[in-house]
């Protein structure tokens, strides 16, 4: 007797494992559909009675828009049918992120007759991404079979203005102020609006740093990836006078673009010149906030010529002075940076000014990085 129990018991849960395997067998596994049990409704209940509706979307879940700039909003619409026999109603769930939306034609809700259709639109904004792009919103259905689905749309978004060289960095590197002009190009031009003009280019430190600009040649417009129906060549000009030492400027150039209306381009370098430093910057890691410290570098003079050198302008909070070397090396001096005791935790990332009386050299800049530390 207990054999035929346990047999009956055995009988009834390969049965119902059976029911399980067949349910998930018939599940959907149309692209970008989530694949739920049939009749579940991704809910694990049963399917209703009744007739009911059948959502069909046309065509791919995911829109490539291909390229678009930054700032700028795109839209796509995808046709969904109702192939059932009760309304279907589509709302929307939820989207990667605020600025992605799903649309319908009647508000935040559509009804769909059965044999009719409705038209989903998703509209997005690139705002302030680069580089590839995917967003996308999930939309509810009272479809049994299909409760809900996912619409994307991806591609690659840049901003409305570009450079060549990327960055929107023009880079001096090492130059000299024996060149009484240095000249470095950059190529500025859009990909989705070629015919962009510049209006105007202003300059940080005007008497110093300057620029032109003229049309690329189709040449030079060849040459750089995008800009093959146009853009601007850049002449940027570093003057002799600027100071000794590294150098950051900024370039500010107006176009008519909508989408950017200005266009910032950082200018650095570093200028050499008859007096180097050694080593070019002053770093002082691990101070001891509480003792204070120390730290110094070589002022070098070319020729050993002997020169004039006064501290203008020095970071808050520390002292510089400037010393000779020996009396028996002339042209070399010595920059000693003091942090004082009891100077509070925390970064000093500036810079000292050093005024001279050399006629190729009267401003030298020295970088500085400081990293004081708190003590017990």
């Amino acid at each position: 007797m207990k054999r035929w129990v346990l047999l009956a018991a055995l009988a009834v849960v390969l049965s119902s494992a059976a029911t399980v395997a067949v349910q998930f067998m018939g599940a959907s596994t149309a692209p970008g559909r989530p694949v739920y049990p049939v009749g579940t409704g991704g809910s694990g209940g049963s399917k209703k009675s009744g007739p009911q509706p059948k959502a069909v979307v046309e065509g791919e879940y995911t829109y490539h828009f291909g390229t678009m700039p930054q700032r700028a909003t795109g839209k796509h619409e995808w046709v969904v049918r109702n192939e059932g026999k009760a309304d279907l109603v589509l709302w929307m769930i939820s989207s990667t992120c605020s600025c992605t939306l799903a649309k319908f034609k009647n508000g935040e809700k559509a009804v769909v007759p059965p044999g009719e259709s409705t038209e989903i639109a998703l509209e997005f904004e690139t705002r302030e991404n680069n580089g590839t792009y995917e967003k996308g919103a999930e939309i509810g259905t009272n479809d049994p079979d299909l409760p809900q689905f996912s619409l994307h749309v991806r591609g690659q978004v840049f901003p409305a203005m570009l450079t060549f060289p990327p960055g929107n960095v023009a880079n001096f590197l090492g130059i000299s102020n024996d060149t009484e002009d240095n000249k470095t190009f950059v190529a500025v031009y859009s990909k989705d609006r070629p015919e962009t003009k510049i209006l105007k280019a202003t300059s940080s430190r005007p008497a110093d740093i300057t620029v032109d600009y003229e049309p690329l040649s189709a040449k030079d417009a060849k040459e750089i990836p995008g800009a093959e129906k146009g853009g601007y060549k850049l002449t940027v000009h570093a003057k002799s006078g600027l100071p000794l030492g590294t150098f950051r400027e900024e370039i500010v150039l107006a176009t008519d673009h909508p989408k950017q209306p200005e266009l910032r381009i950082s200018v650095v370098g570093k200028m050499g010149g008859p007096i180097n430093l050694i080593p070019a910057s002053l770093i002082m890691h691990q101070v001891n906030g509480k003792s204070g410290g120390q730290g110094d570098l070589i002022v070098s003079v070319r020729n050993n010529r002997e020169t004039k050198i006064e501290v203008e302008k020095a970071p808050k909070g520390v002292t510089a002075d400037v010393s000779p070397v020996a009396e028996d090396k002339k042209g070399r001096y010595r920059l000693t940076v003091t942090v004082p005791p009891g100077t509070p935790a925390g970064n000093i990332e500036d810079e000292i000014v050093l005024k001279t009386d050399h006629p190729k050299a009267d401003r030298i800049t020295v970088p500085v990085s400081i990293w004081v530390q708190s003590t017990p």
